[in-house]
């Protein structure tokens, strides 16, 4: 399962994005950024099926 993914059903399928705050996130908009509702946060799905968060590192805390 990716990082980042919002798995649902058996077998499981991916259904869309989770943000590190654990919000579902928005539809991309025209330059591919996903946004968290809670905090913001700029998302983007930098090939297919890997999603990073462009706001922190991978490695820092919350």
């Amino acid at each position: 399962m990716p990082d980042y993914a919002l798995m649902a059903g058996v077998p499981a399928r991916r259904k869309g994005w989770m943000s590190r705050h654990g919000q579902k996130l928005e539809k991309a908009d025209a330059d591919g950024i996903m946004r968290c509702p809670e905090s913001g946060w700029r998302y983007r799905e930098v090939e297919p099926g890997v999603v990073r968060c462009l706001d922190r590192s991978e490695d820092e805390a919350l």
